[in-house]
Protein backbone atom coordinates (compact mmCIF):
# COMPACT_ATOMS: atom_id res chain seq x y z
CA UNK A 1 0.00 0.00 0.00
CA UNK A 2 2.85 2.36 0.86
CA UNK A 3 4.49 1.70 -2.51
CA UNK A 4 1.21 2.48 -4.27
CA UNK A 5 0.88 5.75 -2.38
CA UNK A 6 4.46 6.73 -3.27
CA UNK A 7 3.86 5.93 -6.94
CA UNK A 8 0.61 7.95 -6.99
CA UNK A 9 2.32 10.90 -5.36
CA UNK A 10 5.22 10.68 -7.80
CA UNK A 11 2.81 10.56 -10.74
CA UNK A 12 1.01 13.66 -9.46
CA UNK A 13 4.31 15.50 -9.02
CA UNK A 14 5.41 14.62 -12.55
CA UNK A 15 2.12 15.90 -13.96
CA UNK A 16 2.47 19.14 -12.03
CA UNK A 17 6.04 19.65 -13.26
CA UNK A 18 4.90 19.05 -16.85
CA UNK A 19 1.99 21.45 -16.40
CA UNK A 20 4.24 24.14 -14.99
CA UNK A 21 6.70 23.72 -17.86
CA UNK A 22 3.82 24.22 -20.30
CA UNK A 23 2.60 27.31 -18.45
CA UNK A 24 6.09 28.84 -18.55
CA UNK A 25 6.31 28.14 -22.28
CA UNK A 26 2.93 29.78 -22.85
CA UNK A 27 4.03 32.90 -21.01
CA UNK A 28 7.08 32.99 -23.24
CA UNK A 29 4.92 32.76 -26.36
CA UNK A 30 3.55 36.25 -25.76
CA UNK A 31 -0.09 35.21 -25.40
CA UNK A 32 -2.23 37.27 -23.04
CA UNK A 33 -5.99 36.89 -22.60
CA UNK A 34 -8.13 39.25 -20.57
CA UNK A 35 -11.33 38.32 -18.74
CA UNK A 36 -13.99 36.97 -21.06
CA UNK A 37 -16.89 35.45 -19.11
CA UNK A 38 -20.00 37.60 -19.37
CA UNK A 39 -18.24 40.52 -21.06
CA UNK A 40 -19.35 42.08 -24.33
CA UNK A 41 -15.75 42.88 -25.27
CA UNK A 42 -12.83 40.48 -25.04
CA UNK A 43 -9.32 41.91 -25.01
CA UNK A 44 -6.21 39.88 -25.76
CA UNK A 45 -2.79 40.30 -27.29
CA UNK A 46 -0.17 38.15 -28.96
CA UNK A 47 3.45 39.20 -29.42
CA UNK A 48 2.51 42.83 -28.91
CA UNK A 49 -0.48 42.83 -31.27
CA UNK A 50 -3.66 43.94 -29.45
CA UNK A 51 -6.95 42.23 -30.20
CA UNK A 52 -10.38 43.52 -29.19
CA UNK A 53 -13.22 41.17 -30.04
CA UNK A 54 -16.95 41.62 -29.77
CA UNK A 55 -18.95 38.97 -27.91
CA UNK A 56 -22.67 38.28 -28.16
CA UNK A 57 -24.20 37.16 -24.88
CA UNK A 58 -27.63 36.27 -26.24
CA UNK A 59 -29.02 33.15 -24.62
CA UNK A 60 -28.47 30.13 -26.85
CA UNK A 61 -25.85 31.86 -29.02
CA UNK A 62 -23.09 29.40 -28.14
CA UNK A 63 -20.86 30.74 -30.91
CA UNK A 64 -21.06 34.29 -29.61
CA UNK A 65 -18.50 34.17 -26.82
CA UNK A 66 -15.15 32.63 -25.94
CA UNK A 67 -15.10 29.16 -24.44
CA UNK A 68 -12.32 27.85 -22.22
CA UNK A 69 -11.38 25.19 -24.77
CA UNK A 70 -9.93 27.85 -27.07
CA UNK A 71 -7.59 29.01 -24.30
CA UNK A 72 -6.33 25.46 -23.77
CA UNK A 73 -6.05 24.78 -27.50
CA UNK A 74 -3.88 27.86 -27.99
CA UNK A 75 -1.62 26.80 -25.14
CA UNK A 76 -1.18 23.37 -26.69
CA UNK A 77 -0.56 24.62 -30.22
CA UNK A 78 1.84 27.37 -29.16
CA UNK A 79 3.95 25.07 -26.99
CA UNK A 80 4.01 21.72 -28.82
CA UNK A 81 5.50 22.72 -32.17
CA UNK A 82 2.25 22.11 -34.06
CA UNK A 83 2.93 25.15 -36.26
CA UNK A 84 6.53 24.25 -37.09
CA UNK A 85 6.88 23.95 -40.86
CA UNK A 86 10.23 22.13 -41.05
CA UNK A 87 11.73 24.92 -43.11
CA UNK A 88 8.95 25.00 -45.70
CA UNK A 89 8.36 28.38 -47.29
CA UNK A 90 4.57 28.09 -47.22
CA UNK A 91 2.82 28.57 -43.86
CA UNK A 92 1.08 25.61 -42.30
CA UNK A 93 -2.56 25.31 -43.27
CA UNK A 94 -4.97 25.21 -40.33
CA UNK A 95 -8.72 24.61 -40.26
CA UNK A 96 -10.74 25.63 -37.21
CA UNK A 97 -14.19 24.17 -36.68
CA UNK A 98 -16.60 26.24 -34.59
CA UNK A 99 -14.45 29.38 -34.63
CA UNK A 100 -16.94 31.45 -32.63
CA UNK A 101 -15.61 34.95 -31.89
CA UNK A 102 -12.42 34.25 -33.86
CA UNK A 103 -9.76 34.58 -31.16
CA UNK A 104 -8.20 31.21 -31.92
CA UNK A 105 -8.03 31.87 -35.66
CA UNK A 106 -6.45 35.31 -35.20
CA UNK A 107 -3.81 34.08 -32.75
CA UNK A 108 -2.87 31.12 -34.95
CA UNK A 109 -2.57 33.43 -37.95
CA UNK A 110 -0.37 35.83 -36.00
CA UNK A 111 1.80 32.82 -35.18
CA UNK A 112 2.26 32.28 -38.91
CA UNK A 113 -0.50 29.88 -39.96
CA UNK A 114 -2.82 30.15 -42.96
CA UNK A 115 -6.14 29.68 -41.18
CA UNK A 116 -9.57 28.82 -42.52
CA UNK A 117 -12.05 29.73 -39.76
CA UNK A 118 -15.45 28.05 -40.06
CA UNK A 119 -18.77 28.15 -38.26
CA UNK A 120 -22.44 27.68 -39.02
CA UNK A 121 -24.27 30.40 -40.92
CA UNK A 122 -25.87 32.00 -37.85
CA UNK A 123 -22.45 32.64 -36.27
CA UNK A 124 -20.65 33.99 -39.33
CA UNK A 125 -21.61 37.67 -39.02
CA UNK A 126 -19.88 38.05 -35.64
CA UNK A 127 -16.87 36.03 -36.75
CA UNK A 128 -16.46 38.11 -39.90
CA UNK A 129 -16.75 41.39 -37.96
CA UNK A 130 -14.10 40.38 -35.46
CA UNK A 131 -11.66 39.19 -38.11
CA UNK A 132 -12.20 42.30 -40.24
CA UNK A 133 -11.87 44.68 -37.27
CA UNK A 134 -8.11 44.22 -36.83
CA UNK A 135 -6.14 46.16 -39.45
CA UNK A 136 -3.09 46.33 -37.10
CA UNK A 137 -3.28 42.57 -36.79
CA UNK A 138 -3.66 42.33 -40.56
CA UNK A 139 -0.38 44.23 -41.01
CA UNK A 140 1.33 41.74 -38.72
CA UNK A 141 -0.31 38.82 -40.49
CA UNK A 142 1.33 39.88 -43.73
CA UNK A 143 4.73 39.89 -42.04
CA UNK A 144 4.19 36.54 -40.34
CA UNK A 145 2.96 34.80 -43.46
CA UNK A 146 -0.29 34.07 -41.67
CA UNK A 147 -3.84 34.79 -42.79
CA UNK A 148 -7.48 34.20 -41.84
CA UNK A 149 -10.29 33.32 -44.23
CA UNK A 150 -13.83 32.90 -42.90
CA UNK A 151 -16.09 30.24 -44.43
CA UNK A 152 -19.40 28.62 -43.62
CA UNK A 153 -19.56 24.98 -42.57
CA UNK A 154 -22.23 23.04 -40.71
CA UNK A 155 -20.97 19.73 -39.32
CA UNK A 156 -22.11 16.69 -41.19
CA UNK A 157 -22.91 18.59 -44.39
CA UNK A 158 -20.98 18.66 -47.63
CA UNK A 159 -18.36 21.44 -47.80
CA UNK A 160 -19.25 24.52 -49.81
CA UNK A 161 -17.44 24.86 -53.14
CA UNK A 162 -15.14 27.44 -51.55
CA UNK A 163 -14.26 25.19 -48.62
CA UNK A 164 -13.89 22.14 -50.86
CA UNK A 165 -11.16 23.93 -52.80
CA UNK A 166 -9.30 24.41 -49.52
CA UNK A 167 -9.82 20.75 -48.60
CA UNK A 168 -8.30 19.70 -51.92
CA UNK A 169 -5.19 21.73 -51.05
CA UNK A 170 -5.10 19.88 -47.73
CA UNK A 171 -4.89 20.94 -44.09
CA UNK A 172 -1.91 20.27 -41.86
CA UNK A 173 -3.84 20.86 -38.64
CA UNK A 174 -7.48 20.91 -37.60
CA UNK A 175 -8.47 22.40 -34.24
CA UNK A 176 -11.85 21.94 -32.57
CA UNK A 177 -12.56 23.74 -29.29
CA UNK A 178 -15.61 22.89 -27.16
CA UNK A 179 -17.37 21.52 -30.22
CA UNK A 180 -18.50 18.36 -28.40
CA UNK A 181 -21.49 19.44 -26.30
CA UNK A 182 -24.04 16.63 -26.79
CA UNK A 183 -24.01 13.06 -28.06
CA UNK A 184 -26.25 13.90 -31.02
CA UNK A 185 -23.52 16.23 -32.33
CA UNK A 186 -20.80 13.56 -32.29
CA UNK A 187 -21.61 11.82 -35.58
CA UNK A 188 -21.89 15.02 -37.65
CA UNK A 189 -18.68 16.38 -36.14
CA UNK A 190 -16.72 13.20 -36.83
CA UNK A 191 -18.13 13.08 -40.36
CA UNK A 192 -16.84 16.60 -41.00
CA UNK A 193 -13.44 15.83 -39.51
CA UNK A 194 -13.08 12.84 -41.81
CA UNK A 195 -14.30 14.73 -44.89
CA UNK A 196 -12.06 17.76 -44.27
CA UNK A 197 -8.83 15.98 -43.33
CA UNK A 198 -6.13 14.17 -45.30
CA UNK A 199 -4.92 10.70 -44.21
CA UNK A 200 -1.23 10.73 -43.35
CA UNK A 201 -1.08 14.51 -43.25
CA UNK A 202 -3.67 16.16 -41.01
CA UNK A 203 -3.11 16.52 -37.28
CA UNK A 204 -6.09 17.06 -34.98
CA UNK A 205 -6.15 18.90 -31.64
CA UNK A 206 -9.37 18.80 -29.64
CA UNK A 207 -9.84 20.87 -26.47
CA UNK A 208 -13.16 20.27 -24.76
CA UNK A 209 -14.79 20.39 -21.36
CA UNK A 210 -15.23 16.92 -19.86
CA UNK A 211 -18.67 15.61 -20.79
CA UNK A 212 -20.16 12.20 -21.49
CA UNK A 213 -20.39 13.24 -25.13
CA UNK A 214 -16.62 13.79 -25.20
CA UNK A 215 -15.99 10.16 -24.26
CA UNK A 216 -18.35 9.08 -27.04
CA UNK A 217 -16.53 11.36 -29.48
CA UNK A 218 -13.07 10.03 -28.59
CA UNK A 219 -14.22 6.43 -29.13
CA UNK A 220 -15.90 7.29 -32.43
CA UNK A 221 -13.01 9.39 -33.72
CA UNK A 222 -10.51 6.62 -32.92
CA UNK A 223 -11.51 4.88 -36.16
CA UNK A 224 -9.93 7.73 -38.10
CA UNK A 225 -7.53 9.59 -35.74
CA UNK A 226 -4.87 8.34 -33.34
CA UNK A 227 -6.02 10.68 -30.59
CA UNK A 228 -4.07 10.62 -27.34
CA UNK A 229 -5.10 12.30 -24.10
CA UNK A 230 -2.58 15.06 -23.40
CA UNK A 231 -3.79 16.96 -20.35
CA UNK A 232 -6.53 18.63 -18.47
CA UNK A 233 -6.44 22.40 -18.33
CA UNK A 234 -3.80 23.95 -16.05
CA UNK A 235 -5.75 27.14 -15.54
CA UNK A 236 -3.95 28.95 -12.76
CA UNK A 237 -0.98 30.38 -14.60
CA UNK A 238 -2.11 31.23 -18.13
CA UNK A 239 -0.92 34.76 -18.86
CA UNK A 240 -4.18 36.45 -17.94
CA UNK A 241 -4.56 40.16 -17.38
CA UNK A 242 -4.24 40.92 -13.67
CA UNK A 243 -7.61 41.49 -11.98
CA UNK A 244 -7.85 45.00 -10.53
CA UNK A 245 -11.27 44.85 -8.82
CA UNK A 246 -13.06 42.25 -6.66
CA UNK A 247 -15.54 41.65 -9.50
CA UNK A 248 -12.74 41.11 -12.00
CA UNK A 249 -10.97 38.77 -9.59
CA UNK A 250 -14.15 36.70 -9.21
CA UNK A 251 -14.57 36.53 -12.98
CA UNK A 252 -10.96 35.44 -13.44
CA UNK A 253 -11.40 32.74 -10.82
CA UNK A 254 -14.53 31.47 -12.59
CA UNK A 255 -12.63 31.37 -15.88
CA UNK A 256 -9.85 29.33 -14.33
CA UNK A 257 -12.43 26.86 -13.00
CA UNK A 258 -13.81 26.40 -16.52
CA UNK A 259 -10.33 26.01 -18.01
CA UNK A 260 -9.40 23.30 -15.51
CA UNK A 261 -12.37 21.25 -16.76
CA UNK A 262 -10.95 21.14 -20.29
CA UNK A 263 -9.37 17.97 -21.62
CA UNK A 264 -6.94 18.13 -24.55
CA UNK A 265 -6.45 15.42 -27.18
CA UNK A 266 -3.86 15.39 -29.92
CA UNK A 267 -3.39 12.97 -32.78
CA UNK A 268 -2.98 12.33 -36.50
CA UNK A 269 -5.33 11.12 -39.22
CA UNK A 270 -4.79 7.45 -40.07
Amino acid sequence: MKELFVEMRGRAQRKERAAEAQRVAVRGSGLRIGSYLGLRTLEASFRGVPLRLEQELTEGATGGYLWAGTVRMLERVLTCGALDSDGDVAPLRVLELGSGVGLGALILALAGAAVVATDRASALALLRRNVAAHPPASDRLVGSGGSVRVMEHAWGTAPTAELQREVERGFDLIVACDCVYATHAVEPLVASLVALSTPGRTRLIVANAQRTALEVFVRRAASHFSLAFIATGGGEETDVEEATTPGAAAAAAAERVEEVKVRVYDGARH
